[in-house]
């Protein structure tokens, strides 16, 4: 079966190589489909350009929302679907896609990828296989340009994926043009809760990096990845937990890896807490946003090794880490850099009570205000929201 899907795939690239390609033609695709930097960058070509864009989205309900606003939109791994690549000029992605097997030369990938690394990936990932990081140079082949966010995450990535320096362009990510244009979504954030943000003294977002899929085990114990542990952390308490946020009146807003979301699901809509709220990616996707159409919005960032917290960095607002098992984590997947705890500007926490500390501290005596304006330097060379206008240009 793997022989013949080899024949496929070359069957298809050859068909490629041949079919001409509509110069003034940009092929969309992200994961989860429309959303990250893909979603940002689009929205500044339709505005501002008379391109042809289309998408290619794995969600039939997403299609036909998308469909009905009379988006260019077709299925993945479809016959129209192929047709629409086979055509396209410009191919633009945050991931690595199927159809880049099929990638002609005379097509440009752009791949804006979805994030600047702390936690090692592709040849730095010490989970990855041999197989997938077969596939991973065959990516970085095949992408002409991969765009980044500095000169430090520049080295990072082409470490990670073996990648030609003078593919790897700085020019900033599409999604944090949103952060710095100012322009809030209260109105959808609200929406997508069920609650009135205003009602708060201040807003929380929670958002983990993924871990090792449910079920797997790490040096011989299995990821403890149910129950109302969302925050992972040692002897977690809830009900405690929930009562500091209503004594502070918090609102604290959890938004997981769309991968480990369905394990979670069941006990948090059990819980139905006025003080704690999910984002779920199916929402959002309903809504057609995702999480940078509001992440100016919340007043304090927690995390644990999610590079959402250099974009946060542009919000020059506090940030908490829940560090309780970086060791654990250097040991099975790795972070890029010797001094993770450089690069981490912000309350580091292990308990609850650290967490509830932090918490405080946060609002009554921000002590990391200078060390975040450092860290923010080396990892956004831009600090302003022209990151689609420079993509842009490679249109041409």
């Amino acid at each position: 079966m793997g022989f013949i899907k080899k024949i496929i795939w070359f069957f298809l690239y050859g068909i490629n190589c041949i079919i001409p390609k509509k110069r003034t033609r940009i092929l969309f695709h992200s994961e989860p489909s429309f959303s990250d930097n893909a979603k940002a960058l689009w929205e500044y070509i339709d505005i501002n350009f008379k391109y042809e864009t289309i998408w290619i989205v794995d969600d039939d309900d997403l299609y036909h929302k998308m469909k009905q606003k009379g988006i260019g939109v077709y299925h993945n791994n479809t016959f129209l679907g192929f047709w629409k690549i086979f055509r396209s000029k410009y191919l633009v992605t945050t991931h690595v896609p199927v159809f880049i097997k099929v990638k002609a030369n005379n097509q440009i990938l752009i791949n804006l990828w979805h994030g600047v690394p702390l936690k090692c990936m592709g040849f730095l990932d010490k989970t990855e296989s041999k197989k997938a990081l077969v596939h991973t140079k065959f990516f970085s082949d095949k992408t002409d340009f991969f765009i980044t966010t500095s000169a430090i995450m520049k080295y990072a990535l082409i470490s990670c994926f073996y990648i030609n320096p003078s593919k790897v362009l700085v020019l900033g990510q599409p999604r944090n043009d949103k952060i710095l244009s100012l322009n809030y979504k209260v109105d959808l954030l609200e929406n997508l809760l069920q609650v009135s943000i205003n009602n708060y003294n201040k807003v929380l977002l929670y958002v983990p990096t993924f871990r090792v899929g449910y079920g797997q085990r790490v040096e011989g114990e299995k990821i403890d990845i149910v129950g109302c542990n969302y925050m992972r952390l040692k002897k977690f308490d809830y009900e405690k937990f929930e009562s500091f946020l209503k004594e502070n009146n918090y609102l604290l807003v959890m938004k997981l890896h769309p991968i480990e979301e369905k394990y979670y699901k069941e006990s948090i809509e059990a819980a139905n807490s006025s003080h704690i709220k999910f984002l779920w990616t199916q929402d959002m996707q309903e809504n057609m946003c995702f999480l940078y159409d509001f992440l100016n919005l919340f007043d304090v960032l927690i995390t644990d090794y999610s590079s959402v917290f250099y974009d946060y960095l542009l919000c020059n607002r506090p940030l908490v880490f829940l560090d309780n098992d970086i060791e654990e984590y250097k040991s099975v997947r790795g972070l890029i850099f010797d001094d993770p705890y450089f690069w981490m500007p912000g309350y580091k926490v292990k308990s609850l009570l650290d967490l509830q500390k932090a918490l405080v501290q946060c609002f009554s005596n921000d002590i990391y205000i200078d060390k975040r304006m450092k860290i923010n330097k080396l990892v956004n060379l831009y600090q302003d929201d022209q990151a689609s206008q420079r993509i842009s240009k490679l249109f041409s």
